[in-house]
């Protein structure tokens, strides 16, 4: 039985977090700078998921290896937390630096808005405001998401009950709004909500590519089988990272893996454009680099 990383139901006064802007810059150096966030819920129960914080130190491990200047790794702790050093990590980009994100998590998928839920499941992080957040510091940006794409507010139908079974069902039943939380309106002694409509995610120009675990309204797994320690797009991933490849290419081998890992479950999904090749591991080694790897017969 797989594991599945669902998402869940948090309270009625949840929030939705975002990090604070800031200035535009560009991206030519070559540095990396890497944030990695990982959540397992440990305090919740029916909600836990057990290989996250595998899967986020195995990435820290493999971006270490690939020379990232510095990997600043998140585990677990509160949402207040995790928001105060994901706007950290934002404000140390520089221009010329890379800068790539990853989360393994609850996520969910409302409207087109992707949501990352944050350690105890009352506040939202919105990939968007992120997204907006690292591309005004620098123009290089990449995220991986390792999480569900469903909106677990809604009535599931009857036929999706086997899909559910394969995973961790999920927790409570359906809500029907989102209250909102900017970064600016949260000070040490103040939690008040501040209600904002949640708008169309969408990506125009270059420079950011974001990779998912799956397509958008679908379910990632936490593991292919009841013994998988990694989630099998964290496994590939990480895998194919280390490989001489370009970035779209380590997209493309990780995508088929992850399918192949299970039976056609999950299917990663890919968004936006960087205008020039990404090779994190090194440029491939050919014996013969002016002959294309693939062409159309004729």
């Amino acid at each position: 039985m797989a594991i599945c990383r669902r998402v869940f139901l948090a309270s009625a006064g949840a929030a939705m977090l975002a990090p604070t802007q800031v200035l535009a810059q560009s991206a030519s150096t070559g540095a990396a700078r890497a944030l990695v966030a990982t959540f397992s819920y440990f305090d919740m129960p029916g909600n836990h998921l057990p290989n996250t914080l595998a899967d986020g130190r195995l990435m820290t491990q493999t971006l270490q290896r690939l020379g990232f200047n510095a990997v600043t790794a998140i585990e677990d702790g509160t949402a207040r937390a995790a928001l105060t050093r994901i706007g950290a990590f934002v404000d140390e980009l520089r221009s010329g630096e890379l800068g790539l994100v990853y989360f393994a998590c609850h996520g969910i998928q409302v409207a087109d808005e992707n949501l990352v839920v944050l350690p105890g499941g009352e506040a939202f992080l919105s990939l968007r405001s992120l997204i907006d957040a690292l591309r005004a510091r620098t123009d290089t940006v990449i995220v991986l998401l390792d999480a569900c794409r469903n909106n677990p507010f809604q009535e599931v139908p009857e036929e999706a009950q086997v899909s559910r079974a394969l995973g961790r069902s999920m927790a409570g039943g359906a809500r029907d709004s989102f209250v909102t939380l900017d970064l600016n309106e949260v000070t040490a002694g103040d939690m008040s909500r501040a209600g904002t409509a949640l708008r169309p995610f969408s990506l125009q120009g270059s420079g950011v590519k974001i990779v998912f675990a799956t397509d958008p309204n679908n379910v990632a797994l936490d593991g292919a089988t009841p013994a998988s320690v990694n989630s099998p797009f964290a496994q590939s991933l990480s895998r194919r990272l280390l490989e001489r490849r370009s970035l779209d290419d380590v997209i493309s081998m990780t995508t088929g893996d992850v399918i192949q890992a299970t039976d056609g479950q999950q299917s990663p999904w890919s968004q936006g454009s960087i205008d020039r090749p990404i090779f994190l591991a090194g440029m491939p080694r050919q014996r013969n680099p002016s002959r294309p790897r693939f062409q159309v017969p004729g």
